[in-house]
């Protein structure tokens, strides 16, 4: 049945309208250290707090008496509370004067935990709902020879929303959208909730999307990842199968694309099926431009472990010969 209806049409030119900021990442965590390489990334974070309409959460968090390398020998008892009180108030001032240097015109709040940093980090952003936790990679290799810091690693497999991390966060440029997001997927296993929100990205940003699978043994796969998933197939979009080392592989594709993001997808296996598996590590030293990595369910395969720790280490062992 027909029913008609008033309608009044909006003749303003397409040039009239505004474009609607993307409805996600709206609460975002930047835990602040204070370092060069936080505060190169910080201009970052802003832009892209201002590009979705988020709200900002500067995150510190004071080390645990543990980490404070003797320090908890000297102060026992009431001096441990006065201690850190006084330094909650240091570190209080401190982000005030950060987030007036680097957040003016977004939503920004602040906050200092005390703790294990990574368990700190991760406890509030699941009590506050957080979608995105932004953390850029150290520079070095830190002493045991892996080049993300353990805190970055731990926040990277835990946390229960999206991670963004940067490799060369000197080398940011300034935020104006995902316009090329390169998507790895596993040679066996592709999750379709892992595709869709991808693509879900992609629209969101107005970004075009290309997907990557590295073949470690040459003839080891044959069959085209848009055969294993139909939601690779339907997108429509390029899809690159290379053999090589899984970070040269992404690499290479992201550079042929001028990605300005990577993302990979975690999952969370119980243990008694071989834990976590990711070639997180390796992805986030080669890629050449910034990484989001999305949280999977429990049961999720996204992509296999393949001599992740040897690679590592061999990367450790070239960067020190040089």
């Amino acid at each position: 049945m027909f029913i008609p209806r008033t309608c009044q049409l909006d003749r303003r030119p397409l040039s009239g309208y505004a474009p609607r900021p993307p409805k996600i990442f709206r609460s975002i965590v930047f835990p602040v250290d204070f370092s060069g390489t936080c505060k190169e990334t910080a201009p970052y974070v802003r832009d892209l707090a201002e590009f979705t309409g988020g709200t900002v959460t500067l995150l510190h968090v004071l080390p645990e008496r543990s980490a404070w390398y003797g320090a908890a020998d000297v102060h026992s008892g009431f001096d441990d509370y006065e201690v850190l009180r006084k330094l909650k108030t240091i570190q209080m001032s401190a982000l005030v004067a950060f987030r007036d240097e680097y957040f003016n015109g977004v939503e920004c709040q602040i906050r200092i935990e005390s703790g294990s940093v990574a368990d700190r980090i991760i406890d509030y952003t699941e009590r506050s709902g957080t979608d995105l936790i932004m953390m850029p990679r150290w520079r070095t290799a830190n002493p045991a020879g892996s080049f993300v810091s353990p805190v970055l690693e731990k926040v990277l497999r835990n946390a229960a929303c999206a991670v963004w991390t940067s490799p060369r966060s000197d080398q940011l440029k300034p935020f104006t959208g995902f316009h090329s997001i390169v998507c790895t997927i596993s040679p066996n296993t592709i999750p379709s909730e892992y595709v869709n929100e991808t693509m879900a990205l992609g629209t969101s940003f107005g970004g075009r999307v290309s997907f990557v699978s590295a073949v470690t043994i040459a003839g080891s796969f044959t069959e085209d990842p848009r055969v294993l998933s139909t939601e690779v197939a339907k997108s429509g979009c390029p899809v690159y199968v290379e053999v090589g080392p899984v970070g040269h592989v992404v690499r290479h594709v992201a550079e042929i694309q001028s990605a300005d993001l990577v993302v990979i997808n975690r999952s969370r296996k119980p243990h008694f099926v071989g834990g976590y598996k990711s070639h997180m590590n390796e992805i986030v030293f080669e890629s050449p431009c910034p990484v989001l990595c999305l949280p999977g369910k429990m049961t999720a395969a996204s992509i296999d472990i393949i001599q992740e720790r040897h690679l590592q280490e061999r990367y450790f062992l070239a960067a020190a010969a040089c």
